[in-house]
């Protein structure tokens, strides 16, 4: 068992997440309310050591995990309060659309790449491409609301985030209240909101593929995370 299973903070319990692998870019949109290159301008815009003799390693590890917890500033660089996703069936009809996809948005792998993303609340990237958040925007239908993306590839944060510096994550239907970091992982505390969309970027503490992140609600419920990354 990870040893942050097991620990709490405040009523809130950790769990583990899953990462996900997505592919390259689009053409033209026809059909859609944002046609692909208006888009594409939019975008671009140490713990202390406890003696084992003293109390066993199931108590040991989560007092060892919350004293070395630090907290991580984030900055909301986006955010739609409202927003809600299309229902599904709207949301298929417009890929359908977009000749890059067509009918083979009802085919694998274009078919659970997409629902992946559709079904998804919280995506992370550790990497920016303009070409490579294409698919993200599009299947996690985010692409209603490309103008929130316009501040968080401002100045220096593309070189910050490829750089190894800066990690972002997509927050659907959920605000997040704080994050900390417990040595190999990054703990985000959310509260569900039911609809809404925020985008986040922090500091990264580091170097890993994929970004090591679990996200918890004050009841302990997991908020799956999908990574966003095409590498």
């Amino acid at each position: 068992m990870h040893r942050y299973s097991q620990l709490r903070l405040g009523k809130k319990n950790l769990h583990l997440i899953a990462s996900f692998l997505v592919v390259g870019c689009t053409q033209t949109v026809t059909g859609m309310d944002v046609p692909l290159p208006e888009l594409e301008t939019a975008i671009s815009r140490g713990a202390l050591p406890v003696a084992e003799s003293l109390m066993g390693q199931e108590v040991a590890a989560p007092i060892a995990a919350s004293i070395s917890a630090e907290n991580i500033d984030f900055e909301i660089c986006g955010e739609s309060p409202n927003w809600m996703r299309l229902p599904e069936s709207d949301q298929r009809m417009q890929l359908r659309e977009i000749p890059r996809y067509g009918a083979a948005i009802e085919e694998e792998p274009l078919k659970s790449l997409s629902q992946n993303f559709w079904f998804h609340e919280a995506i992370s990237f550790t990497t920016y491409g303009l070409s490579a958040r294409i698919e993200p925007i599009y299947f996690s239908g985010l692409w209603t609301i490309v103008d929130t993306f316009s501040n968080c590839y401002e100045g220096s944060r593309v070189e910050k985030i490829n750089a190894g510096q800066m990690a972002e994550v997509w927050l659907i239907s959920h605000r997040v209240d704080h994050i900390q970091w417990h040595g190999d992982r990054y703990i985000m505390n959310v509260q569900p909101t039911g609809n809404g969309v925020q985008l986040i970027q922090f500091p990264r503490q580091e170097t890993q593929t994929s970004l090591p992140l679990t996200i918890v609600t004050e009841d302990g419920t997991e908020v799956a995370v999908l990574s966003g990354d095409w590498r």
